[in-house]
């Protein structure tokens, strides 16, 4: 029986999914805007703040009765950044233990538990872990949209628009890409290059993906991408990675869990599960 006020956070770059246990009510969980860490300069931990107190008022709570807060958040991956999490979370919950943690803990507490696994997260981002007996063993670094991100939102939306820009999609998916997405070489110079949030902006392109993943084209783009991500993070686990089941968190691994597992086939992975969001299980696990 819940006997504690318990908030859980499952924070990534395009949104929070904030979700609270308590005595005598069921879960609920509200989602707020994004938020990741690592990208954040000292003054951007206000709006995180700013994000905290607008689900607190969603979820109709007293801020002095939460007596834990476990964070999980895209970004959260030194000691440093950690604290700068949990300080700006006590402002708001002053009498609460806090725990942060990153993301992908967060992910593979939600698939595998105290198990084991390969845990891997297909989001606006991407990230995987070896997971044994309820800590991380070992992880492959992402290294970001720019550098790494395979399988990702951004990844996606990135050689979408690759692409698209240099004709190799033909004139048809071009001309409603400008259309309905604004997409034309100025536009995307700038959001990329020169605005925050080029991540975020690229991962809004794959409703496009979506809506044309019957297009051979469009097949090949999924096929490669899921296919980077498992031989450029999965692979490298060596060994371990044939043996042991491999799950997925994230929209992308969600919308596209046809794809995902055809390039799991092909590579002899053992697939566990993939869950749209690790929010609902965190929020079991805290009970």
């Amino acid at each position: 029986m819940q006997t504690q006020t318990t908030v859980v956070a499952d924070a990534g770059s395009t949104k929070i999914s904030w979700g609270v246990c308590r005595p005598n009510y069921a879960p609920e969980v509200v989602t707020t805007a994004g938020f990741n860490a690592v990208t954040a300069r000292s003054e951007d931990f206000c709006k995180l703040y700013e994000l905290c107190v607008e689900a607190v008022s969603e979820l109709g709570l007293t801020a002095l009765s939460v007596e834990e807060v476990h964070y999980y958040g895209a970004g959260c991956a030194t000691a440093a950044i950690n604290a700068s999490v949990a300080s700006a979370l006590r402002c708001v919950f002053p009498q609460a233990q806090i725990y942060v943690g990153s993301d992908l803990e967060g992910a593979a507490r939600a698939l595998f538990g105290e198990g084991d696994g390969i845990a891997c997260i297909l989001g606006t981002g991407s990230n995987s872990c070896l997971w044994r007996g309820g800590i991380i063993e070992a992880n492959v670094p992402p290294l970001g949209y720019i550098l790494g991100d395979e399988g990702s939102g951004a990844s996606l939306g990135r050689r979408l628009v690759r692409q698209a820009l240099r004709g190799a999609l033909g004139q048809r998916y071009r001309d409603e890409l400008e259309r309905d997405y604004g997409v034309t070489r100025e536009e995307t110079l700038q959001r990329v290059y020169r605005s925050p949030g080029g991540n975020v902006w690229l991962a809004s392109l794959v409703p496009f993906l979506g809506r044309h993943r019957n297009s051979l084209a469009i097949q090949r783009i999924l096929a490669d991408e899921f296919g980077a991500f498992l031989d450029n993070n999965v692979a490298l686990y060596n060994a371990v990675a044939m043996d042991m089941p491999v799950g997925f968190v994230g929209s992308v691994a969600h919308f596209f869990e046809i794809e995902l597992r055809t390039a799991m086939a092909e590579r002899g992975y053992r697939l566990a599960r993939i869950v749209r969001s690790p929010i609902d299980a965190l929020l079991a696990s805290s009970r």
